[in-house]
């Protein structure tokens, strides 16, 4: 038989959480000078430091901090971050330290106005002071600014910062778990051309971390990376990412997230306002294309930030204005879940619930216990105080249930009609908060790529038969779910191979199901199932899970019931109406209670009772092995 060529994986991510209500974090800030930050902290909550001009001349400049537990509530008193020199501060990173202490860098300056240094204050895990505030940069004969931290796998951090040099460098320093520098600060770009600005990085499980930065090298504006191994050499050489389908424009507000498989994921606004990302692989090679991450209904994309998430896809927020309402009228914070190819994970959320104009520079990180904050600043008008307001969404739950799979055919199988019915599991057993119970989207191409691809759905089933396919031919095929709260990811890609001498006497279209080939063609006449007829579930012998299908020449009333050896109910899996053509039921090796069973030999038995009354049965063996 043909053998099929390697595919790649999509795992299905349920992207309806349930969020908490809006939280005020900090309120009454001077005017409009948004400098904020927020940081995760080794207790399972997480740190608010806020920028605030009291009296709008950058005089008296003060950075203060607030703790909060993982559920927004705050821990102890706000304190002061920097000394009262009147010495100006903005861009805070926080980074966490081994004795559940914590960090806080900032930006500092001379009574002039020129960027001068990078101070940073320690802190132990009450928010007390530890010594005095020190500088961090060390670069003593140069002007340095725009920090930016991050955490390394090891438990120590990278702190990058700009630096003046032939024109503007990138500069960046090691730091144990204690905080102590780790060798001397080294220079990340080695193109010196232009101006290199806006450092910000992110390290991976494996220990290597990555570094991006803007450059404005030969008069454009893009972006490099530079990767590092764990014990700060270079990986290879740096690497410029730039948007071919948009060359005209240049970028700026940048962001990077490492993804726990070893690849990363770059987002970036660009002049014209509008919100790009790509993913790129452990190697830094692009794994998907450019994609705008903001739907239609959006525009005048800004500050967009990306946090990897625990479970390996990641997650943009961003502020922007809905397309219906004018410019400076209205503005919100969204976001989006995806996964590591790029693909949207159900639909954009708003994350605000406010009726105030403006919700600015949205941020988010994960806490300990795996939930997502995301926070923004709020405000009236431009003369209006501020504030901070944040959101929690709770991590995703866990159940013992298997991922949303193909089932039939088998990857690689050779089938031998060119009407083979294919078959999935539900989508509805895996779903983390709610079932995914609308319908379902086929789509099946001769090409992996699905570029000539047709699809089909069904609805309220997890079976549905192909047809029109020619003998001969490599299929892939993958399926999606879709209810009123959005899609969910394409499930694996899956792959059959249709024989030369495949039966060509059948076109079926099962009932129930909606047919968009997309081919301009007409859709072949339903055909009805001959006879009511049960059929041997698969996989079978089975572990946690198997499928039941069944047909019915009529519409009526359906029993599926489970019994174990002694001839005892175990678990009822349908009990209503069904309509006319083929269908299937998904079983999870629970009793009616939701309670595992025990390995044995189970029957399960199908009673069918026509719109006449007359009544059929049919009962089959099946055997669970654990």
């Amino acid at each position: 038989m043909k053998r099929l060529f390697a595919f790649f994986l999509i795992s299905l991510l349920s992207v309806r959480l349930l969020a908490q209500d809006d939280l005020l974090l900090s309120a009454g800030h001077a005017r409009f000078n948004r400098f904020y930050s927020t940081g995760a902290l080794n207790d399972g909550g997480f740190l608010l430091c806020v920028g605030d001009d009291s009296n709008n001349d950058w005089s008296s400049y003060l950075v203060s901090a607030q703790r909060f537990n993982n559920n927004g509530e705050p821990v102890g008193a706000t304190f002061q971050v920097n000394s009262q020199n009147g010495r100006f501060g903005n861009f805070f990173p926080i980074v966490r330290c081994a004795d559940s202490g914590f960090i806080v860098f900032w930006e500092v300056q001379s009574e002039a106005g020129a960027f001068q240094d990078i101070h940073g204050q320690r802190f132990n895990a009450a928010g007390e002071k530890v010594e005095e505030e020190f500088s961090a940069a060390g670069t003593a004969q140069r002007r340095a600014w725009s920090p930016f931290a991050f955490h390394l796998a090891d438990g120590g951090f990278v702190l990058c910062w700009c630096a003046d040099g032939a024109y503007c460098e990138i500069f960046a320093q090691r730091f144990d778990s204690n905080g102590a520098k780790m060798g001397a600060e080294f220079e990340v770009n080695t193109t010196r051309e232009g101006h290199q600005t806006q450092p910000c990085g992110a390290a991976f499980e494996d220990g290597r971390f990555i570094i991006v930065w803007q450059s404005d090298h030969e008069g454009e504006l893009f972006l490099f990376a530079q990767q590092y191994a764990k014990d700060g050499r270079r990986i290879g050489s740096e690497f410029p990412i730039k948007d071919a389908d948009h060359p005209a424009e240049y970028v700026s507000h940048h962001y990077v997230a490492a993804l726990k498989d070893g690849g990363f994921a770059l987002c970036w606004t660009t002049n014209a306002a509008e919100g790009f990302a790509q993913c790129f692989n452990h190697s830094g090679q692009p794994r998907s294309n450019v994609f705008r991450i903001a739907p239609d209904s959006l525009r005048w994309i800004v500050s967009p930030t990306v946090t990897s998430l625990p479970d390996g896809h990641f997650f943009i927020c961003y502020q922007a204005y809905p397309i219906k309402i004018v410019i400076y009228e209205k503005c919100h914070a969204y976001g989006q879940f995806y996964d590591v190819y790029g693909n949207c994970a159900g639909r954009t959320l708003t994350i605000d619930a406010s009726t105030a104009t403006y919700q600015l520079d949205p941020q988010s990180i994960t806490l300990n216990d795996g939930s997502l904050f995301v926070y923004w600043t709020e405000i009236e008008w431009l003369d209006y105080p501020w504030s901070v307001w944040g959101r929690r969404f709770p991590p995703l739950k866990k159940h013992n249930l298997n991922q949303f799979s193909l089932l039939q055919p088998k990857f690689d199988e050779t089938v031998k009609t060119t009407t083979p019915r294919l078959s999935w599991q539900a989508a509805s057993r895996q779903v983390v908060t709610y079932p995914w119970e609308v319908s379902y989207t086929v789509q099946y191409d001769t090409l992996m790529s699905f570029a000539t691809s047709k699809t089909r759905k069904a609805y309220n089933d997890t079976i549905l038969t192909l047809f029109r396919l020619k003998p001969g031919k490599a299929v892939f095929w993958r399926v999606r779910a879709k209810n009123d709260d959005g899609d969910s990811l394409w499930s694996d890609v899956g792959a059959f191979y249709v024989s030369l001498n495949a039966d060509t006497s059948g076109n079926v279209l099962d009932p129930g199901e909606e047919m968009d080939d997309g081919d301009g063609q007409d859709d072949p006449q339903e055909e009805i199932p001959a006879e009511f007829a049960l059929y041997q579930n698969a996989p079978n012998p089975f572990n946690d899970w198997t499928l039941i299908a069944f047909d019915l020449p009529e519409e009526g009333e359906v029993r599926l019931t489970v019994y174990d050896i002694r001839g005892r109910e175990t678990a009822v899996l349908a009990n209503r109406l069904f309509p006319v053509g083929s269908h299937c039921e998904w079983w999870d090796a629970t009793d009616e209670s939701g309670q595992p069973i025990a390995s044995g030999v189970y029957f399960y038995r199908l009673e069918y009772r026509d719109a006449a009354g007359a009544r059929q049965i049919q009962i089959k063996k099946m055997s669970l092995v654990k």
